[in-house]
């Protein structure tokens, strides 16, 4: 996603740039260009967090809303995407208000906003600590720029705005220890696109100063308003002596108010209020701020002055400096951009950030740092032990793929709209907005590889020499935060994860040696995650590289596969996720990934190798095979769980590029290497306790018409969201089998993307590598244990699950998913869709039906990594319109009830009750019931009109019977079925009429069917024929 500076001239030089930024020696009152967003936008918001960095949320691009958020490290000049917040908004606030007085723990509070077209009264929370958002409790009203400010004891004030282009009075506080809002006093007069100070007045008591705005399209305001909290009033302050909207406030350390530019005519004066003889004095300024410029305070309060910037006709590079003492302003450095409705922002150094904002050419995304000559000019780094260098690998789609030239390809999103043009250094892979716009994502059908699986169908996709941000924007912080510095003692090593791993030993290799060559540098550490664990663990079988490797962490590592390789090539899925930022991969679809992995050899080798079904060897429930064709889906006449070679045959026989499996079985003789460490320490972390797919169910369902209906199914395992456990750790203490040899093994419960952000894998690495030998927090020596629920419906119908805080997994209205209630998940498999809840909730669960039909609804109960109990719900009947509910109490032993609104119209119709609950071993059972029956006579003569017996005699065999039923079809009438529950044993006859018509040349046909179904909805179908023919000779 993150482009290359246009200021920088090539890879080299952007990496040059982070290694010197935090040693720049910056000339005085300078502005210098610091690292681009990813996102250009303007109308966003930015705040500084406790821990010196800046979140920026929101506002608008190129007519959109934004919905990515992005974090800014000082340090280095990066920005990083943080995880999305539920809705794209613009125009909102963001305050930082502290949430619980003990701790002095902080969140951001959004609120309010334009979102989709419309005012919103919606609010979010922003954790910085684990970079997640959770919904806070709407307004009570719903308003875009609005007012805002944190009162003294820590509440938020939220003053007017306007509801869809009504200007309101209406007010509102947050009270963040309670996480409620509280309607108060209105506004004497509505208004919008104000300002808002908290402040102390003459007494030094705490008010707040709501300043100017618009009362809808009238003229701009010079009145103001003064809140008292404590009497919960308002009453009119002293009116400013020119009206302005849209302009720029700051409370000066003196205590009184500064106020700059706003609207024509008055954006080339400012204003200050004197809180001591409620007043306002106008100094002009030299420069022109619209309302699209920014201010910010600079320096101590002993010695401070006011930075204001940006804005003019319509954007501009020019800054002015404000002295409080005299009153002055002056001309300071311009601005490298010009650039307008963007945000400064003071860092925790004394410097100032520009962010983003309106462009001559639309919004940029470039940002820049202010440096006042107040500010010692010299940043004198803090010295630090030697380190060992230390190379980060990624896993798949985890380094960053862009153009090395402008070309059109042939290609068409969709296969009819105007083809793709790609610029020079696009940077292709991820950019996530084309994933969000391109209809098909046909966008990313460059990426794709020849039959040969090397061979680049298009050349001009290169690397661009960095990760995706997205995924490992904080894998590279928190390295940063504990002493190590970009390309001094810390390496990026980005690969083509489109192409074999092997190939990697000899790039990896280049860059070390090169890292080698440095004086003092004697060996590396290597730190990889996922498929980056198979780079250096290939890497390291030769002993001669080995010598140079001291540590190696290896963090989710799929050594021997992962079913999830299998569903990505067979239904498409997701080439990388994060789960704890955008769980629904990243918005590519699934269906272009099933494109892009078809010759991509890395994905072979990413697939379940010979040696995983030493582990999953299929026996039991705890070792599933990765897939079950119970429906015969290339009808070889082989049915049920396949092993290796099975496999192989199946996906040849569907015409999958299996050729590419012979690369992947020589990569794979890597397996037996694995128990040897090659004298390398080497440190395996797994995660553990997470619902992963450990087996795809290829099976039907029949009907009376002998119609098997595909439907598919997932069974759930241990392991990290992404890799099973034991391919992860290398060891199964169950199957006495391990490949661990002398390296540690640890295990944590997190998912697969977490693995690589600040958390327990990361400290424990972290620990490690500074010869700690203490465990941190959430590190064990032993798996955690699966324990939860999945929820599962299958057929059209879509999937809803909210928690009592109001969090949301399921499908989102643009089409995307989220997974908002914290430790859930949510995975589609064709139109079967599937949701894991943690064990300890009661959770609102809605259905929305997609088609008409039925649809079924499973509740599994893990305890213990095994399914232990099912709630099953079968052929819930559907029209178009069909939406229904239910309410699960995970500590409940009932099975919910689902309640149905046949026709969508709010009103319930009827209830359904759960089919069956299943238990120990019927909760795998996909095995259909095994009909053996046989009918006689199957000819009937004379045909004298009597009723004649036919005898049914055979069994039906299943673990777990439930009905069958029998049913005769006569070309001339239809008889009534007979119904036999839970019977074995048939020995049933039937009545038919020895009779056909005389015109009947072909005779008189009867069918009799037989549709048996077991208590976990599997089923099986035999039919038979019985003539009454024309005459002996038929």
């Amino acid at each position: 996603m993150k482009k290359i500076s246009q200021l920088f001239i090539g890879i080299v030089s952007f990496l040059f740039f982070l290694v010197s930024f935090s040693n720049f020696v910056f000339a005085a009152d300078s502005w210098i260009n610091t690292g681009d967003l990813n996102i250009g936008r303007f109308r966003h918001t930015a705040t500084l967090l406790n821990n010196g960095k800046v979140l920026v949320v929101g506002g608008q691009r190129s007519g959109l809303d934004v919905r990515q958020t992005e974090i800014y490290n000082p340090t280095t000049g990066i920005w990083s995407h943080t995880n999305l917040p539920h809705v794209a908004r613009e125009l909102h606030t963001a305050n930082l208000v502290t949430i619980n007085n003990s701790t002095r723990a902080t969140n951001v509070l959004i609120a309010g906003g334009h979102v989709g077209g419309t005012s919103t009264n919606s609010a979010e929370l922003y954790n910085p600590d684990t970079s997640t958002w959770i919904l806070a409790p709407s307004m009570n009203f719903k308003r875009e720029a609005h007012g805002s400010s944190i009162l003294n004891d820590g509440r938020e004030l939220i003053t007017g705005g306007y509801n869809d282009f009504i200007s309101i009075a209406s007010t509102e506080i947050y009270d963040p220890i309670e996480n409620k809002w509280n309607i108060k006093a209105s506004l004497n007069t509505a208004r919008r696109n104000h300002s808002q100070i908290t402040f102390n007045d003459v007494q030094g008591n705490s008010k707040v100063m709501v300043i100017g705005g618009r009362l809808d399209a009238a003229s701009p305001l010079s009145s103001t308003e003064i809140y008292d909290p404590l009497s919960d009033t308002w009453v009119a302050g002293p009116a400013m002596n020119l009206p302005r909207t849209s302009f720029s406030t700051v409370v000066l350390h003196d205590g009184r108010i500064l106020v700059v530019g706003g609207d024509a005519p008055n954006f080339n004066t400012s204003e200050v209020y004197n809180p001591n003889d409620n007043s306002w004095i106008v100094y002009p300024t030299s420069s022109i701020f619209r309302n699209t410029g920014a201010i910010t305070l600079l320096g101590s309060e002993g010695d401070y002055k006011v930075l204001a910037a940006g804005g003019g006709s319509t954007t501009a590079t020019n800054a002015q400096l404000f002295d409080p003492s005299l009153n002055q302003w002056s001309t300071t450095t311009s601005m490298n951009t010009a650039r307008g409705l963007f945000t400064l922002t003071t860092l925790n150094d004394g410097t100032v950030l520009a962010a983003s904002g309106l462009a001559s050419g639309g919004q940029t995304r470039t940002s820049e740092i202010y440096t006042p000559s107040a500010i010692d000019p010299t940043i004198t780094p803090t010295p630090t032990p030697t380190k060992t260098p230390l190379i980060l690998i990624p896993g798949m789609a985890g380094s960053e793929l862009k153009t090395n030239q402008t070309f059109t390809s042939e290609i068409k999103d969709c296969g009819i709209l105007p083809p793709f043009t790609y610029t020079i250094n696009d940077i292709v892979w991820l950019d996530i907005i084309k994933a969000g716009t391109s209809p098909c994502d046909d966008y990313f059908d460059v990426l794709k590889l020849d039959l040969d699986g090397q061979t680049l169908q298009f050349p001009q996709i290169v690397l661009n020499g960095t990760f995706v941000s997205l995924a490992y924007g904080d894998f590279v912080d928190f390295f940063e935060s504990i002493g190590y510095e970009l390309n001094e003692n810390l390496f990026l090593f980005p690969y083509d994860w489109r192409k074999d791993v092997s190939l990697t030993a000899s790039l990896l290799d280049q860059k070390i040696n090169s890292i080698l060559e440095q004086p003092g540098a004697e060996k590396v550490d290597l730190v990889a995650h996922s498929m980056g664990g198979l780079v250096a663990r290939n890497y390291i079988r030769d002993t001669e590289n080995a010598q140079k490797v001291r540590k190696l962490f290896t963090l989710g590592t799929p050594h021997l596969g992962a079913t999830e390789f299998i569903k990505n090539l067979m239904y498409g899925g997701c080439l990388s996720t994060d789960p704890f930022k955008n769980p629904i991969c990243f918005g590519v679809s699934a269906s272009e990934v099933k494109d892009v992995v078809q010759n991509m050899i890395s994905g072979f080798e990413l697939s379940p190798s010979q040696t995983y079904f030493d582990f999953y060897f299929g026996s039991d429930n705890l070792h599933p095979f990765p897939l079950a064709d119970v429906r015969d889906i290339d009808a070889d006449g082989v049915t049920g769980k396949l092993n290796y070679s099975q496999i192989k045959t199946l996906l040849t026989s569907l015409d999958y590029n299996t050729s590419l499996f012979d690369p992947s079985e020589t990569f794979h003789s890597l397996d037996n290497n694995l128990i040897n460490t090659s004298g390398v320490e080497v440190s395996i972390i797994a995660g553990s306790g997470i619902a992963t797919l450990g087996q795809i169910i290829e099976k039907y369902k029949v009907n009376f018409a002998g119609v098997k209906i595909p439907k598919r199914d997932e069974i759930a395992i241990n392991g990290d969201q992404t890799v099973p456990l034991f391919s992860a750790s290398l060891s199964d203490p169950s199957n006495s089998q391990s490949l661990v040899g002398p390296a540690a093994l640890y295990y944590t419960n997190q998912k697969h993307g977490a693995l690589v952000e600040n958390g327990p894998a990361l400290e424990l690495v972290k620990n490690i590598l500074n010869e700690e030998p203490t465990l941190p927090d959430g590190v064990s020596l032993e798996p955690f244990k699966l324990n939860g629920y999945q929820l599962s419906v299958h057929s059209p119908v879509e999937l809803h699950v909210y928690d009592q805080l109001g969090n949301h997994t399921g499908p989102t209205i643009d089409g995307d998913a989220e997974a908002n209630i914290p430790g859930s998940s949510y995975d589609t498999l064709d139109d079967a869709k599937f949701i894991w809840l943690p064990d300890d909730g009661i959770y609102n669960i809605e259905f929305e039906a997609t088609d008409e039909g039925s649809f079924d609804f499973k509740i599994r109960k893990f305890e213990e990594d095994l399914d232990s109990q099912t709630f099953f719900y079968k052929d819930v009947p559907l029209t178009v319109s069909t939406k229904a509910s239910a309410i699960f109490d995970t500590q409940s032993p009932q099975p919910p009830i689902l309640n149905l609104d046949t026709n969508g119209d709010g009103s319930e119709d009827f209830q359904v009750d759960h089919f069956s609950i299943l238990e120990g071993d019927a909760n795998y059972d996909s095995t259909p019931p095994n009909i053996s029956v046989d009918v006689s006579p199957k000819t009937i003569w004379p045909p004298n009109g009597r009723m004649v017996d036919v005898n049914l005699t055979g069994s039906i065999t299943d673990e777990i019977p439930y009905e069958t039923k029998i049913l005769v079809d006569d070309e001339y009438d239809l008889l009534e079925p007979f119904i036999f529950t839970d019977q074995a044993q048939i020995n049933q006859t039937v009545q038919l009429k020895a009779f056909r018509r005389e015109d009947d040349k072909d005779g008189r046909k009867y069918t009799i069917k037989v549709l048996s179904t077991d208590l976990a909805g599997n089923s099986s179908f035999e039919s038979f024929e019985v003539i009454v023919p024309h005459d002996q000779r038929d």
